[in-house]
């Protein structure tokens, strides 16, 4: 099932589908998990506010060990 959900309330593990050509946003496919805040920050650049999540995709992702 599919969720549109804001760009900055995207977490690490959802796993994004964007419904846009590929030359209108900077990533490889148009379907991903978010891996790091890098990742949402490069969709906020890109002027994307609003996603679609697959929420049947999401996947707990563990917080980093320092």
């Amino acid at each position: 099932m599919r969720k549109l959900i804001k760009t900055r309330d995207l977490k690490k593990g959802m796993h994004v589908v964007l419904d846009l050509p590929w030359h209108q946003h900077p990533f490889l496919k148009n379907s991903f998990d978010i891996t790091s805040e890098k990742d949402i920050s490069r969709l906020l650049k890109a002027g994307i506010e609003e996603v679609p999540v697959d929420t049947a995709s999401f996947r707990e992702v563990p917080p980093a060990v320092e």
